[in-house]
């Protein structure tokens, strides 16, 4: 369970790095596209991977890594909230008798119940 909410954690943090620099690209090219040219400051330090999206293709990709970081936000309430339930369940059998008492065993022939030949499964409460 721990693997799943480190999992989730990751993801989260890696999309706000790839919203970040796709926002700043964003701003930047718009920023230099109003100016007239590719002179500015924050143009150069626009990621190589991100200087070839259009403006569009920047807000698009910007948009959707917002989408990602709020569904991996998701995602890790939902597996916290399984963690807990599940915590709460083992905590709830903590006092669950399981001792040798218990007996399951498989019985062939006949069964007098059913009327029929087959196997039977038996679970024994001593």
């Amino acid at each position: 369970m721990y693997g799943a909410l480190g999992v989730t954690t990751y993801v989260f943090f890696d999309n706000i790095q790839v919203y970040r620099d796709s926002r700043f690209a964003y701003k930047a090219k718009y920023k230099a596209s109003a100016q007239g040219g590719k002179d500015s400051t924050d143009y150069r330090k626009i990621k190589p991977e991100y200087l070839q999206y259009s403006l569009e293709g920047l807000r698009t990709n910007r948009n959707q890594f917002r989408q990602y970081i709020d569904y991996s936000v998701l995602f890790f309430v939902f597996f916290w909230g399984l963690n807990v339930v599940d915590a709460a369940v083992d905590g709830h059998l903590k006092a669950f008798d399981v001792s040798p008492d218990l007996s399951l065993r498989f019985k062939g022939g006949y069964s007098e119940m059913a009327g029929t030949k087959g196997l039977s499964i038996i679970l024994a409460f001593k």
